[in-house]
């Protein structure tokens, strides 16, 4: 991952964190091999959606 695209994901983590009211959860979207490993895909904050 770009370390421009990591800082600005970071930030908005931050923001999130800090607007009580609309507190929400963050989801990683996961992909699962025939051998049960995994590996991130996506990560939804809020309404935007950051893939891998």
């Amino acid at each position: 991952m770009p370390e421009n695209q990591r800082n600005q994901i970071n930030q908005e983590i931050r923001d999130l964190r800090r607007e009580r009211d609309r507190r929400q959860a963050f989801v990683v979207e996961i992909k699962v091999d025939s051998f049960g490993n995994s590996i991130p895909d996506s990560l939804w904050l809020g309404d935007n959606n950051y893939r891998f």
